[in-house]
Order: structure tokens, then sequence, then C-alpha cells
């Protein structure tokens, strides 16, 4: 229920074709007022596109500085470091099997429960590609300010500072 949109960067312009395609073909059902809605913040953020306003570089600066908080935090931790650049998700390694259910746990399910532990949300890296034995987890970071907040005292729980 409800209307949502997103935006995607696209280097190739047959995949862009097909992608505005598709999104036309499927966007024909759609109320007046949440089309209105839409329309309106979307003008919104092209017209303060290249301002101090910038809708990118206020986003992009949020997440670099959640980032920047979160890298050093791990940064002296034996147990836990990043394995991905910046971003609204990050990947987390572990590298200890602290707290594991079952000595038959993949170390990547060890990280989960570390991280389930101090209630925290994450996903598996091996959805990703990665394999299980590399112990690396996804963490969100593009929430509400509030909510990093609250995640991110977790995670210096975790961490243990």
């Amino acid at each position: 229920p409800g209307l949502r949109f997103g935006w995607a960067l696209v280097k190739d312009p047959v995949i862009a074709e097909r992608m505005k395609t598709v999104i036309s073909d499927v966007a024909q059902n759609i109320a007046d007022v949440q089309a209105l809605q839409v329309t309106k913040l979307l003008q919104a953020v092209v017209t303060a596109n290249g301002t101090e306003d910038d809708f990118f570089q206020w986003s992009r600066a949020i997440l670099h500085g959640r980032f920047k908080s979160i890298e050093k935090l791990l940064s002296d931790s034996d147990d836990y470091s990043l394995a991905s650049d910046f971003g609204s998700f990050l990947l987390i390694k572990c590298h200890t099997r602290v707290a594991c259910a079952s000595a038959d746990d993949s170390l990547e399910l060890c990280c989960q429960q570390q991280f389930t532990s101090v209630k925290l949300g994450t996903r598996l890296g091996s959805r990703y590609g990665y394999p299980a034995s590399d112990g690396i987890i996804m963490m969100s970071t593009g929430d509400y300010q509030e909510t990093f907040d609250a995640e991110f005292e977790k995670l210096k729980q975790l961490v243990g500072q």
C-alpha cells in the first residue's frame, strides 16, 4: 500500500531506457494526491541540486559522518573491523567466535549472534555473496538520526566502550 519511489544512477543508456519503460508501465495507477506529493518532493530535490541545500550532498555528509564514527569505534577493536567503504550499509567483519550458540556455527552466524545479543539487527554476508567462513555481516546506517544514535550506543556496548 502507498507509493514508493526512488532513483537510480545508471551508466548504460540501454539499461536506463529499459528501466524507464518498466517504470512507465508500472506507474499507471498512482493516486493523484500521492503523485502530486512525490512530484513536489522530486522537484524540490532537483531545484536544490548544486545549492547549499543539495539533498545528495546533505545525505552524503550524514552517511559519511556515521561511517567515520563507526570506523573510529572499530579501529581499536581486535574483534571487529570494517569490510566495506562508507554508504547506507556497512559490512562488518568479526574476527572471533564469541557467543556462538554451537561449535558447528559458521563465523558469520557467530558474528550475527554477537550483534543480536545487544539487539542490533544485521543481515548475513552470505546473502551478498561473501563466504560464511569470512564472518561478515551487513548493518544499515541509513535510518533516522535517533535510530542511528541508539544503534551506535549498542555497537559501543558490543565493542566494549
